[in-house]
């Protein structure tokens, strides 16, 4: 769900309080450009109905503009609400399928892209991304949204010794400096990404 910045907290904690009603669940909120949290939850079967609806509110999807689909036999369920052109909030509920969807849905809604292109797919249960989609890599910074090759790139410019070109990375992309989960996948691909060349490294 895309938020305004002094709504994540309030979102967060609701999400929380959902937490005990599945196997496992984990939300965090993502964004440089675009606040929102996103919550991944998985049940050891369908969760209820009426978590579901609960969680449908805390995201602002129990309202009549939602656009709705439904697939009791498979266990698939879809809500997305649309602001203007842009995704505001959705959420996918299902097998494999939904979470192969649902990656490229998350950064359609994260990166604010109008939905114009792929609103015939919006509903649609399709695991392949629109034709001429380029994923943005996978996210090591939940916290922020910052992706593998986004940090890639850094470290390959930045000079010095790892934990410099760690700091940088926190300095531009803000990865690390929040719940520091990320932090040891930093160091990582810090040893093995090369430093830019012309400075002694320690």
């Amino acid at each position: 769900v895309a938020l305004a910045p002094e709504d994540v907290a309030a979102t967060l904690q609701a999400l929380l309080e959902l937490q005990s009603g599945v196997t496992f669940a984990s939300s965090v909120p993502f964004g440089r450009e675009r606040c929102g949290v996103l919550l991944r939850a998985a049940h050891e079967g369908a969760p209820a109905a009426e978590w579901l609806d609960s969680l449908d509110a805390v995201l602002g999807l129990g309202q009549d503009d939602v656009m709705r689909y439904d697939d009791p036999r498979r266990g698939l369920s879809r809500r997305i609400r649309i602001a203007g052109d842009r995704l505001l909030a959705l959420r996918l509920a299902g097998g494999e399928s939904a979470i192969a969807s649902g990656e490229w849905l998350r950064e359609w809604l994260a990166d604010g892209r109008a939905v114009a292109e792929v609103r015939k797919l919006l509903l649609s249960p399709a695991t392949q991304a629109p034709h001429g989609f380029v994923p943005a890599g996978r996210v090591v910074c939940q916290c922020f949204g910052v992706t593998e090759p986004e940090i890639v790139a850094l470290l390959a410019e930045a000079p010095g010794a790892a934990r410099e070109r760690i700091a940088a990375v926190g300095e531009r992309l803000r990865c690390g400096t929040n719940c520091g989960s990320c932090k040891p996948e930093l160091r990582a691909l810090a040893d093995r990404v090369p430093p830019k060349a012309g400075r002694m490294v320690a």
